[in-house]
């Protein structure tokens, strides 16, 4: 049996996927057949030690190559166009508050009848700590809506000026030609 702390090969098994990422381009999938077969793993069998190869690969890609992955299920990642990590971004998010509200509710829903004075001191300063946490989040969603909003209008009404100024341009040029002529 193999130590867990010999190298599986030649080369660490993120360096390989790394190396596939990156002569990959937005909008390729990776798939775990082809992960298997760079890394002689078995893509069923020994999916475990291929995703365990990409979350490292995956981290070092966003990290020096400022490129993201998104899993596709049962098949492998998609390198993600750039545009898309904005959106990968809030599900992100997303889970973030998800989480802090499930760990909320692992210190605040507890039977402390049989625990000492401390340690129920400690489940009610956890408990408020995560209700800190959940009310910062939620003010940064208002606030991010608020933002993306603005942003919106901005985008729509720097659209609608481009729009006039290319009209006013074909306009003019039009009238440089007739006058040419």
């Amino acid at each position: 049996m193999m130590s867990p702390f010999q190298p599986a090969g030649a080369r660490a098994r993120w360096r390989v996927i790394y190396d596939m990422l990156t002569a990959s381009k937005p909008g390729d999938t990776v798939t775990y057949d082809d992960m298997g077969k760079a890394l002689e793993l078995d893509p069923d069998k020994d999916r475990h030690l291929i995703q365990m190869a990409v979350r490292r690969a995956g981290r070092e890609y966003l990290l020096v190559d400022c490129r993201a992955l998104e899993p596709v299920p049962n098949t492998g990642y998609v390198i993600v166009e750039s545009a898309k990590q904005l959106v990968l971004a809030g599900k992100h998010q997303v889970k973030a508050r998800r989480s802090i509200r499930r760990g909320r509710e692992q210190v605040t829903h507890v039977d402390v009848s049989g625990l000492d004075e401390a340690t129920r001191q400690m489940f009610e300063i956890m408990a408020w700590k995560f209700a800190q946490q959940d009310e910062a989040i939620r003010r940064l969603d208002v606030r991010q809506q608020r933002t993306q909003r603005q942003l919106a209008a901005a985008v729509s009404a720097t659209s609608g000026e481009m729009a006039e100024l290319r009209a006013r341009l074909e306009k003019l040029e039009a009238d440089r030609r007739a006058g040419a002529d």
